[in-house]
């Protein structure tokens, strides 16, 4: 037995523009969705298993992490733009700093990157 609802005025109408012509003119008939509807709809696609997760005082160790590397390249951006300034890029001393600099910050980063494979190593450790 199909339900009877009662739909508000606004939700009926259609919005026209006569500018668009073709398929994209064309609209969808409006239909009535119902909560069971859209529950139904997701239901078999969402995994139920929990997110992995470090321990308890290390949950936010991958944030902080990020958010180191992420500045470590906004400085490699500003390395590279002091690059472009006739200040630095016109004395030998000054441009070999900056690419030192530059190196520096790249070491940095790779050993953020090795830093993954310890933090596994405790995500598993921690499951078992």
């Amino acid at each position: 037995m199909k339900e009877n609802f009662k739909i508000l005025q606004e939700d009926d109408q259609k919005i026209y523009n006569k500018w668009v012509k073709g398929i994209a003119k064309q609209e969808a008939p409006s239909q009535v969705i119902t909560v069971d509807d859209i529950v139904n709809r997701y239901r078999n696609t969402v995994s139920h298993e929990a997110n992995r997760q470090l321990p308890f005082g290390l949950d936010f160790l991958l944030d902080r992490i990020g958010d180191i590397f992420v500045k470590c390249s906004n400085v490699r951006m500003d390395l590279a733009n002091a690059m472009k300034n006739p200040v630095i890029y016109e004395n030998s001393q000054r441009t070999s700093a900056v690419k030192k600099l530059n190196e520096k910050i790249d070491k940095v980063q790779e050993l953020l990157f090795s830093c993954t494979e310890e933090m596994n190593k405790i995500v598993e450790s921690h499951e078992k």
